[in-house]
């Protein structure tokens, strides 16, 4: 009995046995060709609303990115002619730009675990490697505001508040209506910086109209600048004012003088 080993086969190789003078037939081992990646690059395109730079992760298909990331595959093949991109919604091919050299592009909304496989004519699926990209969603925003409007009896109460958000505040505004009348809403726009941390001073009524005699409920709104899902709010408590008449502002006046004799 008798053995050979054939190694680092990279080509079909014909051969043929002989002993004591006999001769075999030939026989031949057609070395098929495997479909390899060679390198593999992911570019991230952010958000714009998120103001981070777009990103280059080379050698792996691993990544930790915001919620409506567009990420462009490149790859560089040896002996491939197809290559599928397998997760557990979708099969699609990537584009062969040439002829080692593949990409596909996605936007990503969510977590995923997914499969980049390469086949050629003899090999289907021959490489399949395995990879995850982690979607950090886009956070609501903050807001806590304190106020002096439990000691003031009458006339306008200050409002300070701080304003907080992952990728930039867009808009701050103050809503108040009749508490008789809830669905009534009125809103009047705070100016505010568009950052991610952000103070603000505001005084109630300022210059907007309002009506003696009525008990009015305010609140604030903050609207971050998501704009893949759309702008998210975040409300704060509800406060409470009462809009004094001129008559119950004179019998107050006339009370405090009484008190102070």
């Amino acid at each position: 009995f008798f053995e050979y080993n054939f190694t680092n086969l990279n080509s079909p190789l014909k051969f043929y046995i002989e002993a004591n003078g006999v001769r075999s037939k030939d026989y031949e081992i057609n070395a098929i060709a495997t479909p390899v990646i060679t390198n593999l690059k992911m570019i991230l395109k952010y958000p714009e609303y998120t103001g981070k730079k777009n990103e280059v992760i080379q050698n792996t298909g691993n990544a930790i990115i915001p919620a409506g990331t567009t990420v462009f595959w490149h790859i560089e093949t040896n002996k491939t002619n197809v290559i599928n991109f397998k997760s557990i919604n979708e099969v699609n091919s990537f584009t062969q730009n040439s002829k080692d050299l593949f990409s596909y592009s996605k936007q990503i909304n969510e977590s995923i675990n997914y499969k980049i496989a390469t086949s050629n004519k003899q090999l289907e699926n021959h490489e399949s490697l395995d990879f995850t990209i982690q979607v950090i969603s886009d956070e609501f925003p903050k807001i806590m505001v304190k106020s002096d409007i439990d000691s003031i009896s009458h006339g306008p109460v200050q409002f300070i508040g701080q304003l907080s958000d992952d990728y930039n505040v867009k808009k701050l505004q103050m809503v108040y209506y009749d508490k008789n009348t809830p669905k009534q809403l009125k809103s009047h726009l705070i100016d505010v910086s568009k950052s991610t941390f952000t103070d603000f001073y505001y005084v109630f009524p300022d210059e907007i109209p309002i009506a003696e005699g009525i008990e009015y409920e305010l609140y604030f709104e903050v609207f971050d600048n998501d704009k893949v899902q759309g702008s998210k709010k975040t409300k704060s408590k509800i406060f409470s004012y009462y809009n004094k008449t001129e008559k119950e502002l004179k019998e107050d006046l006339l009370k405090e003088q009484a008190e102070n004799i």
